[in-house]
């Protein structure tokens, strides 16, 4: 990824991530990298994240990574523009979803793109979270900053 040998990298990955449905003895931390890595690859190159979402359409040797393997296919999904692979990929968030703006944009935009039932719900999610948001402070951090006493 580094050397923009998105290729290559996606290669890598894919080989990775098959290789953790059988072993069960990976190092985790090279792993999670990875994960976190096959979404902008993804975003990059669009045309690799089918061959991405594929290699973890199924799950880790022992259940290991699981939460992050789904964040992966959704982000996946989402950062090429896949609807109905991102709707799909959003279903294993259901009922209990990350409760984060971010999140609840993008699961709401893969499921008003897809034309997913669950539209209607996640667009009430989101707009439950913006309702009971805090206010940004006016300022910034310096109004909190009592102002310099004059002599």
């Amino acid at each position: 990824l580094g050397q923009q040998r998105l290729d290559e990298a996606a290669g890598h990955l894919v080989a990775a991530f098959e290789r953790h449905r059988s072993d069960p003895w990976p190092r985790i931390d090279v792993i999670a990298r990875a994960l976190k890595a096959a979404p902008p690859l993804a975003a990059a190159r669009p045309d690799l994240a089918p061959r991405l979402l594929a290699s973890l359409s199924q799950p880790f040797a022992a259940g290991s990574l699981d939460e992050e393997r789904a964040q992966a296919r959704f982000g996946i999904a989402a950062s090429a523009g896949l609807a109905r692979e991102c709707a799909q990929a959003a279903h294993a968030f259901e009922p209990w979803v990350p409760w984060q703006r971010e999140f609840l944009e993008r699961r709401l935009a893969c499921y008003a793109a897809a034309g997913d039932p669950l539209a209607e719900p996640a667009r009430r999610d989101l707009a439950e979270l913006l309702r009971d948001e805090p206010a940004p402070l006016l300022g910034g951090a310096s109004a909190l900053t009592p102002p310099a006493r004059q002599p």
